[in-house]
């Protein structure tokens, strides 16, 4: 599917990139081989910059090791360099992707410098630079087992596309290296200054084979499967080598799309991919966002988009780093240009992949977008970095799921929903997070749940809000997208986030919304009217609060649960403020306050503002409404009121006194 994606931008003519002629390249060699913990130690030691033509090229596939394992198998062989038996210089482990691969160019190296054919060869040029490496044959078999390298067996740090390694340091200080294709008058200076001995570099180039490209050839391992029983039921395979013989419809069948355009534009595309990494599930370590054009946008126009949004993705990291506000997403927006398209309405096809696999890498589409607004994308990207929406809801998932800070794929599953549907311009769904409420209060402690303590400094039942009011505001985007695309740039449309995420001004619910609010006579029954001005002034602020936050099927019974939680903390603030210690969950774990345990924690402190003569500081009125709740407290819908309403602090009343 992405080969054919890749082929349509270039028969289509939106592919306008022009590659670049040179690149610089970094010369390095063999440091030490530490025999203690098998590991080969290479060291920079010059670069310069070449033309691409002057260096050695073959990405053909190589998904079955031939090519990269003809190097240990010319090392074991013992025998000198003839056509037949010498290793190949190439394909998709050693380069891919318009560049080189280190680890398996390195990887060729190592087993030439030791293979008794290359040190035959170096002793009639060179016999000192031989005996050295014969010296340091034991230390090199020292860190094989059976014939074969380390899984990791050097730790080099590629920091430039061409790295070639030198196989050997010559009696004149000159580094004989691999991968030099031909030189001509323009470079040999620079060559010269970068210590190399061009002449032993083309000769050794010359005496290696490379493998042979098919025209029908794999193109990309990573996108196209040649074998197993999902492609192959009746073990029906071919090699590499053999492609170009079996049908088109063979080949379709086995790897898949044949493009028109040749393999070497195909392969530019795909070293040019345009992609931005989200984290999602099943795999959020890999997972990114890959863009094709649409419509008349052209390539390069796409890529400066793409671009400017991964640079500012980056800065806005920087800033949270910086201002250690990671937690609470208050960050300063990043100033940056934006590209300006000149078409109008700019739109891409977007793909969500991932890659599998460690040796054979695999990359899975988990979902196409085909048409995308970059306007909107661009806004719904501008959001989730303001609001550090991802985060949040991530933090939150963990929490309800695993109780650990671990990024397992599940935590992810319900972020690639709503990121799936914030790229269709689906509305997205809150009940995942509401249905998870009662496991996120039992990863925490009563105190880090409802009284602030602990690690984490603040309530941490407060965080259900926090997310909904998120995920309002994405609503909000994508609502806006839907029916009003045009005034999602505009200033009017920002003032409208901000309240959004204050429970103000919301069109569109995550839970659905009902034409008319509810009256809190509705919601809790007549004890409305024996609550007091600022009590009642309390539970109509949470009932705006919580709207649009909790799922109209159990709004009734998550209000009521509330209330019993205001009333609980007001009667532990009036028995704490005549100086008896009363808490209001006498060390019980917050989600375990259900039945007749509520009404006891009422009876206890009620009995003990009796015991003082001052049970008229607490709105005595309310206990037969509580006591009407004890068979409907049994509900987690009520529990999880009651915890909210614990920790609910009203903007008119005094902070001090709920903190007590």
């Amino acid at each position: 599917m992405i080969i054919s994606y890749m082929d349509q931008v270039l028969r289509s003519g939106k592919y306008d990139l022009k590659a670049s002629s040179e690149a610089e390249v970094a010369f390095v060699e063999i440091k030490n081989i530490n025999c203690a913990d098998k590991t080969v130690e290479w060291e920079l030691i010059s670069s310069c910059t070449l033309p691409k033509n002057q260096l050695y090229y073959n990405d053909t596939s190589d998904a079955a090791g031939k090519y990269i394992n003809s190097w240990k198998k010319f090392y074991t062989s013992g025998k000198d360099f003839i056509p037949e038996l010498a290793p190949y210089l190439g394909g998709s482990l050693q380069m891919a992707r318009g560049r080189i691969s280190f680890g398996g160019l390195a990887k060729a190296a190592i087993y030439l410098r030791f293979s008794n054919g290359f040190i035959k060869w170096l002793m009639d040029i060179d016999p000192s630079a031989a005996t050295l490496i014969q010296k340091k044959e034991e230390a090199f078999k020292s860190i094989l087992t059976k014939d074969k390298l380390p899984p990791i067996w050097h730790k080099f740090k590629q920091k430039t596309d061409w790295t070639l390694p030198a196989i050997t340091r010559l009696s004149d200080g000159t580094l004989l290296v691999l991968g030099l294709k031909n030189t001509d008058k323009s470079t040999l200076d620079s060559l010269e200054k970068a210590g190399i001995n061009i002449k032993r570099s083309l000769e050794l180039m010359s005496m290696l084979r490379s493998p042979e490209i098919s025209k029908k050839g794999v193109i990309d391992e990573r996108l196209q499967a040649g074998s197993g029983n999902g492609r192959n039921a009746f073990n029906r395979e071919y090699k590499s080598d053999k492609l170009d013989t079996i049908p088109d419809s063979e080949f379709i069948r086995l790897l898949g799309y044949i493009p028109s355009s040749s393999r070497d534009e195909v392969l530019e595309v795909g070293a040019n991919r345009l992609t931005y990494r989200v984290k999602t599930a099943p795999n959020p370590d890999t997972s990114e966002l890959l863009f094709f054009p649409r419509g008349e946008l052209k390539y390069s126009e796409l890529k400066e988009w793409v671009d400017y949004e991964n640079e500012r993705r980056s800065r806005s990291f920087e800033e949270k780093k910086k201002s250690k506000l990671r937690a609470s997403g208050d960050i300063e927006d990043v100033i940056l240009q934006r590209p300006n398209i000149l078409i109008a309405h700019p739109e891409a096809t977007v793909f969500l992949i991932n890659t599998e696999g460690a040796q054979k890498k695999k990359i899975i589409v988990q979902q196409i977008f085909p048409a995308v607004s970059l306007d909107y994308l661009a806004k719904v990207n501008d959001e989730l970095l303001h609001s550090n929406t991802m985060w949040s809801v991530v933090s939150y998932m963990k929490a309800a799921i695993s109780c650990q800070d671990a990024d397992t794929p599940s935590v992810y599953q319900y972020w690639t929903s709503i990121l799936t549907s914030l790229l269709q311009a689906n509305y997205v769904s809150g009940n995942e997070v509401y249905l998870c409420f009662q496991r996120y209060c039992k990863a925490y402690s009563g105190d880090e749940l409802i009284a602030g303590s602990g690690p984490h400094g603040k309530c941490m039942a407060r965080e259900y809000f926090k997310v909904v009011g998120k995920l309002l505001r994405l609503q909000h985007i994508i609502h806006t997208a839907r029916t009003e695309p045009e005034r999602i740039n505009t200033l009017e449309f920002h003032s409208e986030l901000e309240a959004i995420q204050d429970g103000r001004n919301i069109k569109k619910g995550i839970f659905g919304m009902a034409n008319e609010n509810p009256s809190p006579q509705e919601l809790v029954g007549d004890v409305y009217n024996s609550l007091r001005p600022k009590e009642k002034e309390k539970i109509n602020a949470f009932i705006d609060q919580s709207l649009h936050g909790i799922p109209g099927g159990d709004f009734s019974t998550f209000i009521k649960g509330a209330l019993v939680g205001m009333l609980l903390n007001e009667l532990s603030w009036a028995v704490n403020n005549e100086g008896r210690r009363f808490s209001v969950t006498q060390g019980r774990h917050p989600s375990t306050l259900r039945g007749e345990q509520i009404e006891s924690l009422f009876g206890k402190g009620v009995g003990l503002l009796i015991n003082l003569d001052k049970q008229h500081i607490f709105n005595c009125q309310t206990l037969p409404f509580v006591k009407s709740c004890i068979a409907e407290s049994r509900k987690d819908a009520f529990n999880s009121g009651l915890i909210m309403g614990l920790v609910f602090i009203h903007k008119s009343e005094d902070k001090s006194k709920e903190d007590k």
